[in-house]
């Protein structure tokens, strides 16, 4: 029940938190994509030791920072009464637009080369994460 009558009812079809401070969630999720913009214009990376380059460390690296980015664009989207419904596909989808931008733009960076493995790890990243997210949702709302 509304508490007032200015208060607008929610939309029948949006989810749980839709319509609660969504541009809490958008902010943050601009903010991690600006992180990765920012990392990625790096043209080294001689802060991190040689031995967390190498492909098995990177990869874990750069399937956990589109991991995050992927639940807070799923966040948002859930946040915003009119994308609720679709949060989790849509914010698949843009997270994989931004792996592929980034990757565009390293290839732009001087000492930066582009990798599709790259992406593609980005990608299941994402996809492992929305997928945890989703099953975690479906655990605790059979639990109430």
């Amino acid at each position: 029940m509304r508490k007032s009558i200015e208060q607008p009812a929610p939309a029948l079809d949006a989810g749980p938190g839709a319509g609660r401070r969504p541009w809490l969630w958008w902010s943050l999720a601009v903010a991690w994509m600006a992180l990765i913009f920012v990392l990625s214009a790096q043209s080294s990376f001689d802060f991190v030791p040689t031995r967390w380059q190498v492909d098995p460390v990177s990869w874990t690296a750069h399937a956990s920072e589109y991991a995050v980015l992927a639940l807070l664009l799923w966040q948002a989207l859930r946040h915003t009464a009119r994308l609720s419904p679709r949060a989790a596909p849509l914010a698949f989808v843009l997270t994989a637009l931004y792996a592929i931008s980034d990757e565009w733009h390293q290839f732009y960076v001087p000492g930066r080369y582009s990798d599709g493995r790259d992406v593609l790890v980005d990608v299941a990243g994402a996809l492992a994460a929305l997928l945890l997210a989703r099953k975690l949702l479906a655990y605790f709302a059979q639990r109430e």
